[in-house]
C-alpha cells in the first residue's frame, strides 16, 4: 500500500495550488509522519510571503531547522509537494501551464509529449513475451523487462533474448535488476546479452557497490544506469566520481524540490551522463509535475518511467493523466492541468 498526502495552497487572490508529499521509506526517503510534523512549523515562515520568495526558501532549505538524516530524507518529498503547489499557484495566476512557467519567456519552448516505457515483470517466459508484444502493440516504443526473478543465470539468458527477439528492431529493450546480481552474475547473463541490442541495465548490482559498478562497466558494453543508488545530488555526485553508471534515474519526489532537480540535471549533463525520470508510484499530482519536468529537460530525452497510474486503484484526479500510442501528453492548460479528485480523497482517508 503506497501512502502519501496533499497539500494545497492559496493566494491572497483565492487561487489555490496542489501538491503531493509522498516520500518512500524502503528508498530511504523518510516517512510521512516525519514529513507531515514539519508543516506547522515552514507554514508559519512562509504564510504572507510571495510565491518566488516561498519557492527560494524551500529551495535554499532554510526553513528547516537542523533535522536528522532520515527525517531530512523526507524532507525531499515535503520540499517537492509545496513547491508543486506553489507551482499550480503560480501558473494559474499568469494563465501558463508549469513547464512554460518553468522555461520562462526567453527559454526553449517545453516539449509536448514525453515518451515512456511500459514494465513487463512477469517471470514466466511465454507470457513475458506475450506482455512485451501486447506493449509494442498498443504503441509502446519501450519496454523495461524486470530481471533478477529467474533462479538461474541461463534462465535470465533465455527469457532476456526471447522477449528481444518477439519485439521489432526498432522498440528499445531495457533491464530492470533491482540490485539483484553479484557482480559475476552480472558480467555472466550480460555477455550472453551482448548481442541483443540492450539499451542500458538498471541497477544490476547493490546500490552502494559504485565500485562493483565501475568494474562491470569496463567488463561490458551494454550501458549501466544507476537507480537506488541516486536520491540527491549527493548521491549523484558519487555515482559520477566512481564513473559508476551512463545513466542516472531520477525520482523528483525522492530528489526535493524543482531547484536541486535542476542542479541534478545540469550535473549529470556536465559529465555526460543521461536522465530518466520515473515515479515512485505516487498519485497522479506528482505524476502530472513530474511530466511538466521532463518537459522541460533537455538531458531527459529517453522514455521515462512514468506509465505507473495502471498500478493503482485510483490517481486521485478528475481526468486522468492518459497514454497514447507510448506517451504521455504534457498538460497545456494554466497550472499543473489536473484536477483534484476530492470525492475520491474522502474515500481513501486515512485517519491514524
Amino acid at each position: 500500500m503506497r501512502e502519501g498526502a496533499i497539500v494545497e495552497v492559496e493566494t491572497s487572490a483565492g487561487i489555490s495550488g496542489i501538491g503531493e508529499i509522498a516520500p518512500l521509506p524502503e528508498f530511504g526517503g523518510g516517512t510521512l509522519a516525519d514529513a507531515l510534523s514539519f508543516i506547522p512549523a515552514i507554514t508559519d515562515q512562509l504564510i504572507h510571503r510571495p510565491l518566488p520568495d516561498i519557492r527560494k526558501c524551500l529551495a535554499d532549505g532554510d526553513i528547516y531547522s537542523k533535522p536528522s538524516l532520515a527525517i531530512r530524507r523526507s524532507l525531499t518529498a515535503l520540499t517537492f509537494g509545496f513547491e508543486t503547489a506553489l507551482l499550480d499557484a503560480q501558473g494559474k495566476h499568469e494563465l501558463c501551464s508549469v513547464s512554460t512557467l518553468l522555461v520562462g519567456t526567453d527559454g526553449p519552448r517545453p516539449r509536448t509529449h514525453i515518451p515512456v516505457n511500459a514494465v513487463v515483470g512477469i517471470p514466466s517466459i511465454a507470457m513475458a513475451v506475450e506482455a512485451a508484444q501486447q506493449a509494442e502493440r498498443r504503441g509502446f516504443g519501450c519496454v523495461k523487462l524486470k530481471v533478477g526473478n529467474m533462479a538461474h543465470a541461463t534462465q535470465e539468458v533465455e527469457r532476456i533474448k526471447a522477449v528481444r527477439l518477439a519485439l521489432a528492431p526498432a522498440t528499445s529493450l531495457r533491464l530492470d535488476a533491482n540490485e539483484a546480481w553479484t557482480l559475476h552474475e552480472a558480467t555472466d547473463i550480460l555477455e550472453q546479452c551482448a548481442d541483443c541490442a540492450i539499451e542500458y541495465i538498471e541497477q544490476p548490482l547493490k546500490a552502494a557497490d559504485l565500485t562493483g559498478m565501475r568494474l562491470l562497466r569496463e567488463r561490458t558494453q551494454i550501458p549501466l544506469a544507476a537507480d537506488e543508488a541516486i536520491h540527491d545530488l549527493a548521491s549523484l555526485k558519487r555515482v559520477i566520481a566512481e564513473k559508476a553508471a551512463d545513466v542516472v534515474i531520477i525520482k523528483p519526489q525522492l530528489a526535493g524540490g524543482l531547484h536541486t532537480i535542476q542542479r541534478m540535471l545540469n550535473t549529470a549533463e556536465q559529465h555526460g551522463l543521461q536522465c530518466v525520470f520515473t515515479t515512485t508510484i505516487e498519485a497522479g499530482i506528482s505524476l502530472a509535475a513530474t511530466v511538466h519536468l521532463a518537459a522541460t529537460a533537455p538531458a531527459v530525452t529517453r522514455a521515462c518511467g512514468l506509465a505507473t497510474s495502471v498500478l493503482q486503484v485510483d490517481d486521485l484526479l478528475q481526468t486522468e493523466i492518459g497514454i497514447h500510442n507510448g506517451q504521455i501528453s504534457v498538460p497545456t492548460s494554466a497550472g499543473l492541468g489536473v484536477e483534484l479528485d476530492r470525492v475520491a480523497l474522502e474515500k481513501y482517508r486515512y485517519t491514524p
